[in-house]
């Protein structure tokens, strides 16, 4: 009967979304087995930096130079135009701000076009939250 308890608060769990719930109750019915830490094949930390660093190169790479090149005097043309806000951007968009917003990104969701999901945000180095501030700047 304890399992049919378990099935049933797991299967409410997932309905409801509540991955915290579900875990914890996966955990308490099935015990916590550490698995292997392998990205690709991978499992030492060289060679799984290595993989996210290629990744994050690769989706931020432009197609090819002429697009990159179109798309750079695009932008030119529409920044040489805004005028913007009066407000100080620099005191408004804090890394302080930045990193609350990250924090905040619902877990577990598949990652956009640009392969990121929140989880890349929330365990990468503190630095990135500082560099992402800057570049929202």
């Amino acid at each position: 009967m304890a399992d049919g308890r378990h099935l049933n608060e797991l299967h409410e769990a997932l309905l409801e979304k509540d991955f915290s719930t579900f875990w914890k109750t996966w955990n308490a019915k099935f015990g916590s087995r550490l698995s292997s830490q392998v990205v690709n094949g991978f499992s030492d930390h060289a060679s799984i930096a290595e993989t996210f660093c290629n990744t994050y190169s690769t989706v931020f790479t432009p197609n090819n130079k002429q697009n990159h090149n179109q798309l750079q005097q695009k932008f030119q043309a529409y920044y040489a135009h805004y005028t913007g806000d009066n407000g100080d951007i620099d005191s408004m968009l804090t890394v302080e701000l930045v990193d609350r917003v990250c924090r905040e990104l619902k877990r577990g969701r598949s990652a956009g076009p640009d392969e990121i999901c929140a989880e890349h945000l929330l365990y990468s180095h503190p630095l990135l939250i500082v560099q992402l501030s800057l570049l929202f700047r």
